[in-house]
């Protein structure tokens, strides 16, 4: 369940940063922008002391002043209670940065344009490596209370009226 999970995302290109914000939103994220690193280092550390950590840090790889790769560096060096999942997100040369990001411990990378579906599922790849599955007996009362909740709809039936392409109906 990605509902409410946080996410920063950090660049310094305010239209990226209103792209992100955007997908993430609409995956039901609890989402939070800054335009630089500084900034993201202040987020990370007033959300901790929120009790509020931040599940995942996604990072432009080039800002002025404190890149990504630089961030990455001070963020480990924050001592957070929870260290976010981080992300560098760049419009460059995948090899370049996929070199210079692991050599950071940056596994993760996303390329601009961001595609919704590559976001989606690069987040459910890091949110599944964390997430402790749940149990079967709460997945079965789950699925029982949904079918005791449906039960006044058997045997209803349901009429689709499809639109014509043309306009006419």
């Amino acid at each position: 369940d990605l509902r409410g999970r946080r996410v920063l995302v950090v660049d310094d290109n305010e239209t990226a940063n209103a792209v992100l914000v955007d997908m993430l939103a609409s995956l039901s994220f609890d989402v939070e922008a800054v335009t630089s690193g500084p900034r993201a280092l202040e987020a990370l550390q007033a959300a901790a002391d929120r009790g509020q950590p931040i599940d995942v840090a996604l990072i432009d790889w080039t800002m002025p002043g404190l890149d990504g790769l630089e961030t990455v560096r001070r963020i480990g060096a924050l001592d957070l209670p929870f260290a976010p999942m981080q992300v560098i997100v760049t419009d460059y040369g995948r090899e370049e940065v996929a070199t210079h990001a692991k050599a950071e411990g940056v596994e993760n990378l996303l390329f601009k344009p961001v595609n919704g579906s590559v976001l989606f599922d690069l987040l459910m790849r890091l949110f599944d490596q964390r997430v402790e599955p749940v149990p079967r007996s709460t997945q079965e009362q789950d699925a029982a209370a949904t079918m005791q909740a449906l039960s006044p709809l058997r045997g209803a039936h349901i009429h689709l009226d499809e639109p014509s392409v043309m306009g006419t109906e």
